[in-house]
């Protein structure tokens, strides 16, 4: 949420010597609003509180359309369960008719083999006993490598089918599913942002959009206005403002109030500003003033509003004992 500042323009700065001690300032209440919006743009489907409404932290606010979302998260979905499937063929080798079909054939390559190393070795026998040439020996034996190189790369070649992908393939699909797995919890996310909830206890201040209208993104919905984000605003001029520190007590009072209340001193403004041409001087000609914040206890806000006027007494001596 964005939080912007609402200032009144329209303020009377009065200083009124009550009596040696104390002194009456007259100034404003102002608020500092939360504007709560999206992250995603949407049509409105659902406007859930009202102006005036009291809203508690995670209390639902508004929801958008959330159809292009959910269809995003689906096709996501789908993606990963096909990078998923991808990896698993991957690892697992070939298909069990491929390698069967490779054991088949060495099955046969070594019955070859062993014919041919039984031919060698009775060839050996007869050509010790000269019954055949030198030649038809290194037949035999030509016979019986070339039948044991077949055998070799049968082997290596049913090893590799059993084993599967390279491990470079393996892990560039491990990586796309990976990837894939981000882009799902990324969808989640951006559907999960069609709900937008309250982030704050607060009053809801006002409401900007109706139903069916379309919302931008980032556009404010909501406007919150917090109980700690009111503050009383009033001016002091140059030669009083060093007799209030922060933290020192004022009392508080307006046309409405029933009673006083009591607020402290929160900022002090480091920098001189010239009197507002609409703010004007009643007991004092001084043409520079400062700015002064001060804070109410949260279960006085409620007795105050944005641009209400008001009168701050300020006691020297109560302060500086």
């Amino acid at each position: 949420c964005q939080i912007k500042k609402i200032f009144i323009i329209s303020v009377v700065f009065t200083l009124t010597a009550c009596n040696s001690n104390e002194t009456v300032f007259q100034g404003y209440v102002e608020g500092e609003y939360a504007y709560i919006a999206s992250v995603v743009s949407g049509n409105l489907t659902q406007r859930l509180v009202n102006r005036g409404d009291q809203v508690v932290v995670n209390q639902p606010l508004f929801v958008l359309d959330p159809q292009p979302e959910t269809d995003r998260l689906s096709q996501a979905k789908f993606q990963l369960t096909q990078a998923k499937n991808q990896l698993f063929d991957l690892q697992k080798g070939a298909r069990f008719t491929v390698i069967e079909n490779i054991q088949a054939q060495l099955e046969q390559a070594q019955a070859g083999l062993d014919f041919a190393q039984k031919t060698f070795e009775r060839y050996q026998v007869l050509y010790r006993s000269g019954a055949i040439d030198k030649g038809r020996l290194d037949q035999a034996r030509s016979q019986y490598e070339q039948n044991l190189q077949a055998v070799n790369a049968i082997d290596a070649q049913l090893a590799e089918a059993k084993l599967g992908a390279r491990e470079n393939q393996i892990m560039a699909q491990k990586a796309a599913v990976d990837a894939a797995e981000a882009i799902v919890k990324q969808a989640q996310w951006m559907l999960l942002q069609k709900s937008v909830r309250a982030t704050v206890n607060a009053q809801v201040f006002d409401t900007l959009y109706e139903l069916g209208e379309f919302v931008e993104v980032g556009h404010p919905v909501i406007v919150l206005l917090p109980p700690h984000k009111i503050k009383l605003i009033f001016f002091v001029p140059e030669k009083i403002v060093s007799k209030i520190t922060v933290g020192d007590e004022v009392i508080v009072d307006c046309d409405s109030c029933k009673n006083s209340y009591k607020a402290k001193v929160s900022f002090i403004s480091p920098s001189a500003e010239f009197t507002p041409p609409v703010i004007f001087s009643q007991a004092s000609r001084d043409k520079l003033v400062y700015r002064i914040e001060a804070r109410m206890p949260l279960k006085v806000t409620k007795y105050f509003h944005p641009g209400q006027p008001i009168d701050v007494v300020f006691n020297y001596d109560n302060n500086h004992k």
